[in-house]
């Protein structure tokens, strides 16, 4: 049981209540009137983006099947240098009779050959400066102790050219195998 003042004032406070959520609708209403506009905005600006993004798609999947092709011919130009690298190697070894190719530490080539005569030259090098350090060469004269061309030697060394030495030892080899030293 409610007495007349206790009902209006419920009555009152209800009405101000409704006014509240009233003004509180109005304002979502505001907003989501806002936030629409802002999605509409949106949704425009991602259809104007659109062709660019299949474009960009487009760009990217040509330049990967482009990369893709320049590594397929890196590959290709890559194995076939290999190729030819192999070959030379094969023909030099087999013209000059090149057995082996060894580096016995870092900074030392050592050169096996079997022709004319079997004969070994070994090319130290400064690791430092890459340059023609020291050599070696051991050219069997027919059961005796070899053939000496330390002076050869010296000189490519003081030249720091190692073909020359290379050039020198392979015509001494020669010599010995016709009989001429």
């Amino acid at each position: 049981r409610l007495t007349i003042p206790a009902a209006e004032e419920i009555l009152d406070n209800q009405i101000v209540q409704l006014q509240d959520l009233d003004t509180e609708l109005h304002s979502l209403q505001e907003s989501a009137t806002s936030y629409k506009a802002a999605a509409k905005n949106v949704e425009k600006e991602i259809e104007t983006l659109r062709p660019t993004v299949v474009q960009a798609k487009a760009q990217l999947q040509a330049d990967a099947a482009a990369t893709r092709a320049e590594g397929r011919e890196e590959a290709e130009a890559m194995s076939r240098m290999c190729d030819w690298y192999t070959s030379a190697e094969e023909m030099y070894k087999d013209l000059f009779g090149l057995e082996s190719i060894d580096t016995p530490s870092e900074n030392e080539l050592r050169l096996q050959y079997s022709r004319p005569v079997p004969y070994t030259v070994s090319l130290v090098f400064n690791p430092t400066t890459k340059q023609l350090a020291d050599a070696k060469a051991r050219i069997p004269l027919l059961g005796l102790p070899g053939v000496d061309i330390s002076e050869a030697i010296d000189l490519a060394v003081d030249a720091n050219d190692g073909r020359q030495l290379l050039a020198y030892a392979r015509m001494k080899a020669t010599m010995v195998a016709n009989g001429r030293v």
